[in-house]
């Protein structure tokens, strides 16, 4: 039996071909038994497919144990609708850290995140850190996020691309807060939030702190702080 490796799953194999003599006999058996976590190959083509609630924890447990999944696709399913995060069983953290960051590239699908996120810790949203090779989009967020730092309600911290997103949720945060972003050194295109964003320094509607681009993007959000307030 071998244990699961990131998103490689195995069936158990039959002891004769596991402990073969012949090098290639082992490595055929490995490979006739392995499988996916996910369904789909992770290609742009055949992207990996989230499922459900549980997909996404096992996806930010995957990136916090160091797989970056650059180059790599996901899609959630066509059909989900709504995916209810806030479920007190999931205990879901946001995908990616300073440490781990997410690399990858993400179709929401048209789907709605509904997120109450509660933490001390920093970068919080639905993911936590994305890299320059990561893109987001297609998805919404609804629901409450409440960090520290670097909080926004689709990322926290993001390098990558985000577009075609929206949120109505309530993002409370210290610095950095931001309807969607905390901090955006990346590209935001056509987005918009409508709901309440409240922090302490560098708060705003869309980006708590921008040193990357905006495009075609609004909100009606209102924002509360104290220093370095902003609309957008």
């Amino acid at each position: 039996y071998k244990e699961n490796s990131g998103v490689d799953a195995y069936y158990p194999q039959l002891t004769y071909f596991n402990e073969s003599a012949s090098m290639y006999i082992k490595a055929e058996s490995i490979n006739s038994v392995r499988s996916y976590i996910f369904a789909g190959d992770g290609t742009i083509e055949s992207p990996y497919i989230i499922v459900d609630e549980n997909d996404m924890a096992l996806l930010s447990l995957l990136v916090s144990e160091g797989q970056s999944f650059t180059d790599t696709y996901f899609r959630v399913r066509k059909d989900a609708n709504t995916f209810d995060l806030s479920l007190t069983a999931l205990n879901y953290q946001p995908i990616g850290t300073i440490d781990h960051p997410f690399g990858g590239h993400f179709d929401g699908s048209g789907t709605n995140f509904k997120l109450n996120i509660d933490t001390t810790q920093n970068e919080s949203g639905l993911f936590g850190h994305t890299s320059e090779t990561s893109s987001i989009k297609n998805l919404s967020i609804s629901g409450s996020i409440n960090g520290s730092s670097y909080t926004g309600s689709v990322v926290g911290y993001h390098e990558g691309l985000l577009k075609e997103v929206y949120s109505v949720a309530t993002v409370s945060g210290a610095d950095y807060v931001g309807g969607l972003v905390g901090y955006n050194a990346g590209t935001i295109s056509h987005t918009y939030t409508i709901g309440q964003i409240i922090g302490q320094q560098y708060v705003g509607g869309l980006v708590g702190y921008n040193t990357g681009h905006m495009l075609n993007s609004y909100t009606a959000s209102k924002v509360f702080g104290q220093n370095h307030l902003g609309g957008l």
